[in-house]
């Protein structure tokens, strides 16, 4: 300790340092909870959202952290999409309980619905969030928490989308006048409408190699890969089986028919079940397709798959699908657009792009 005379009778004393102060040195502060507003509930649908209901939503781990940065930060500033969000959350959590067949009469599920078709209306009504990405990320949330829940208000889903048409349109609009990028989450709806000016390989047929984005295939493995084409042929054979039935009348038993029943349950099969994200999550409409036209086994391998698909994504629709097929297949029926079109609804048989 030195003692420093600074004026006349007058002092201070000062200690020398033992190792200048750097930032290094300097105590962290607290990080900031951004869900420290939110009720312990709140929060823990949503770490449940970011964790694992996202998860049926995509079917690669970068494309689930993308929704999720996406989503997460406009929910937080959006009440609709903050209800809507903790629905779809909440949605899962009950069929990872082993209650799928009661997400429709789960009051907890129907009240966050409505808080979230209140709190739309009235953003709708605002001028200064009518046009904003997070209404048109509200009604995608609300189109998947209505599919995912095997339909909590029957064909409430057709509206949900066309609300995100009129929402896009009118943006559109907006854009001409005031013309100004886009963020996120509207380029990323708009890959579903730029598709057609990205080259194609339209001569290849079924099990032909997809062409990737740019980009996307250095960040996938071998096995990945492998499986995006088994998707892919499976989608192929899907359309394959509608124009073949609803445009040409084909019979079910027709080989043109049979033969793609079959491959499409041979794809699902080799891509199966794994630990981690996969094309698994988006087989629950061809397999619907393939069983409405299967024949004696093939109709056990439907349901067995069906099953496996349950268990392990948790999505209460697969097992409705199931029950559909099950009824379809009792009632012997050869035409299944006859006996879809006698439902009162029908949602299990769409794939929402928006939720690709």
């Amino acid at each position: 300790m030195q003692k420093l005379e600074y004026s006349p009778g007058e002092f201070i004393y000062t200690t020398n340092a033992s190792s200048p102060t750097t930032l290094e040195s300097l105590p962290l502060t607290q990080p900031i909870d951004p869900f420290s507003s939110l009720a312990s509930d709140q929060k823990a649908l949503l770490h449940h959202f970011l964790n694992d209901a996202s998860q049926i939503t995509a079917c690669h781990s970068g494309m689930q952290r993308d929704i999720c940065k996406m989503l997460v930060p406009m929910a937080l500033q959006t009440p609709s999409l903050l209800y809507a969000t903790m629905a779809l959350s909440a949605i899962h959590l009950q069929a990872v309980h082993n209650q799928s067949e009661n997400v429709k009469s789960a009051p907890d599920i129907a009240h966050l619905m409505a808080l979230s078709l209140e709190q739309f209306r009235k953003e709708l009504q605002n001028p200064q969030t009518k046009g904003s990405d997070a209404l048109l990320a509200t009604a995608r949330t609300l189109c998947l928490a209505e599919v995912h829940s095997g339909a909590i208000h029957p064909n409430s889903w057709r509206a949900h989308i066309e609300g995100a048409k009129a929402l896009m349109a009118t943006s559109d609009r907006q854009g001409g006048l005031s013309p100004g990028p886009s963020d996120g989450f509207r380029r990323y709806l708009n890959r579903c409408e730029s598709c057609d000016d990205f080259p194609q390989d339209r001569g290849g047929g079924a099990g032909s190699v997809p062409t990737f984005y740019p980009g996307v295939v250095e960040g996938l493995s071998a096995s990945c890969i492998q499986q995006s084409i088994l998707c892919n042929e499976a989608f192929q054979h899907s359309a394959l089986i509608q124009i073949h039935r609803r445009l040409r009348d084909t019979p079910a038993s027709a080989p043109a028919v049979q033969t793609s029943v079959k491959r499409i349950l041979e794809c699902t099969a080799q891509i199966g079940p794994s630990p981690g994200l996969s094309p698994w999550v988006m087989l629950t409409t061809p397999l619907f397709i393939a069983g409405c036209e299967a024949q004696d086994e093939d109709r056990e391998t439907v349901r067995r798959l069906l099953l496996s698909l349950h268990d392990t994504i948790r999505v209460p629709n697969v097992l409705q699908s199931l029950k559909f097929l099950e009824q379809y297949w009792e009632q012997g029926a050869e035409s299944w657009n006859e006996f879809l079109g006698e439902l009162p609804y029908l949602y299990i048989c769409v794939w929402v792009e928006l939720s690709v």
